[in-house]
């Protein structure tokens, strides 16, 4: 099964883009199965979430990140 990082809204909004952190990596069928999963560390379930790819290799993972995440 393919490997996703989580990233959770937690840092605000920059330029009016809301920004991401890394939160745990979870193994899911999809990255819509990684993102329903609740249980992750130190989330309170409440958050906003987005699953990546990991490692991300695909364009629009790339793309996510660098507007989301940063360097």
């Amino acid at each position: 099964m393919p490997r996703f990082r989580i990233f959770t809204n937690d840092r605000g909004t920059e330029d009016g883009v809301p920004m991401y952190s890394a939160l745990c990596e979870v193994i899911a069928r999809d990255a819509t199965s990684a993102e329903n999963i609740r249980n992750w560390p130190m989330n309170d379930g409440g958050s906003p979430a987005k699953a990546i790819e990991w490692p991300a290799t695909s364009p629009v993972s790339k793309a996510w990140l660098a507007k989301h995440v940063g360097d």
